[in-house]
């Protein structure tokens, strides 16, 4: 018996389900992905860990430290550069009550994913700083 192959020469799986079927079952999988990476990232960032790890930012050094804290937050080692704006620009208090915004579980409206949501808070801070536009 033989498989068909798509035009790379790959196999291709035969699914009785129709396409729209298919996409909704892999649109479900993907939102439990990310629901359940915001519950595992609101429970390894307790409150008070949020505030003792994060650093204040003086130096460039600081703000390199405070960015890699990020990363490690959100797990999101791409956006370092991104981080590295808001430690530069927004305050660190902002900073924490952005990162509990975006970690904490909530049942009415689940947060799909921390760190979109995170970086949505930040950036609109930095348009309202005028640093983006």
């Amino acid at each position: 018996m033989s498989n068909s192959h798509n035009d790379i020469g790959l196999s291709v799986k035969e699914s009785s389900l129709p396409m729209n079927q298919l996409l909704t079952n892999r649109l479900d999988a993907i939102r439990a992905e990310h629901i359940k990476r915001a519950a595992d990232c609101a429970h390894s960032t307790a409150q008070t860990d949020i505030a003792d790890g994060y650093p204040e930012v003086a130096t460039e050094l600081d703000v390199d430290k405070a960015a890699e804290y990020l990363v490690a937050v959100f797990n999101s080692p791409r956006s370092k550069a991104f981080y590295c704006d808001c430690a530069r620009h927004i305050g660190r208090d902002s900073i924490i009550q952005a990162i509990r915004s975006a970690t904490t579980l909530r049942t009415n409206k689940p947060i799909k994913s921390p760190p979109a949501y995170f970086g949505r808070i930040c950036t609109k801070k930095l348009v309202k700083l005028g640093i983006y536009k």
